[in-house]
């Protein structure tokens, strides 16, 4: 079995302001993401789709802390 060969790297190192850290990952991320073939919208749609999973995961265990015998419990389901 043979492997493709590997395309040459070049290492970059780059100064970024502090304030503009966040942005330029960002950017980067993005850049590479769809070189993988998966565009910002995808990206996006699958990081909405993992919140919506924790935020259910989150609702059934706060529905099952309601539900015990406890001291707790009063207070979860006021709150819900």
């Amino acid at each position: 079995m043979t492997h493709p060969p590997r395309p040459k790297t070049q290492s970059i190192t780059h100064q970024v302001p502090e304030h503009l850290v966040d942005a330029f990952l960002q950017t980067a991320d993005e850049f590479f993401a769809a070189r993988r073939g998966q565009t910002s919208a995808q990206r996006a749609a699958e990081l909405r789709e993992q919140d919506r999973d924790a935020g259910l995961n989150s609702l059934v265990y706060l529905l099952e802390a309601a539900e015990r015998d406890s001291g707790q419990a009063g207070v979860v389901a006021h709150w819900l």
